[in-house]
């Protein structure tokens, strides 16, 4: 089977494939195949992925290679998530890039005062429009749409259950229990430098 998870940013996505992979061995697993920037400059062919048998991709909405009806054709199975709280979503966002580690799982308090409001209002909107866009795909072609603080704060088994995956509780806590989110209460504020002339 050909599976792709079609996300926006910071929604548990790697997280989700990470379970996959492990409860999965006989699938080709495939993280952002499109983004170079995680490929050491390369991308994964189309075709070539489409080509196999068992493969299971994740791919932000905005690096899909080909239109979404495409992939919607070519994947037996097409599953899209998202966040509804945007604001945390991008403040997410803007810590990952402020790391460049998008795959760090450790827990952490965001340092929030060089955050631009504006920009985040900004990004905000942008999503919003992506978000209704996979919420229409979703509503035109059947394919099932979840969001991170359903899966995360709520159940997982519908999520599962599309995915044709069990319940194995020490992956499940190791990798998707909402006791491992990544943001801790409270705000790192940075440390104000003062210059002394």
């Amino acid at each position: 089977m050909k599976i792709a998870l079609v996300y926006t940013p910071r929604c548990g996505s790697t997280s989700l494939f990470e379970y996959f992979k492990e409860l999965k061995p006989n699938y080709l697993c495939y993280k952002e195949p499109w983004f170079s920037t995680l490929n050491n400059g390369n991308t994964i062919d189309y075709d070539k992925i489409i080509s196999e048998d068992n493969v299971f991709i994740k791919s932000t909405y905005k690096h899909l290679p080909v239109p979404i009806e495409k992939i919607i054709n070519d994947f037996d199975k097409v599953v899209f998530l998202s966040r509804k709280d945007k604001k945390e979503m991008i403040e997410s966002l803007i810590n990952a890039n402020h790391g460049a580690n998008f795959s760090d799982r450790s827990k952490k308090k965001y340092w929030t005062d060089y955050i631009d409001e504006k920009k985040i209002e900004e990004d905000i909107q942008v999503y919003d429009i992506i978000d209704k866009e996979l919420s229409n795909f979703s509503t035109k072609y059947g394919n099932k749409m979840f969001y991170y603080e359903d899966l995360y704060y709520n159940d997982f088994t519908p999520m599962l259950n599309e995915l044709e995956l069990d319940l194995v509780q020490p992956q499940f806590d190791n990798l998707l229990n909402c006791k491992n989110r990544y943001r801790v209460e409270g705000e790192v504020k940075t440390k104000k430098h003062t210059t002394i002339f």
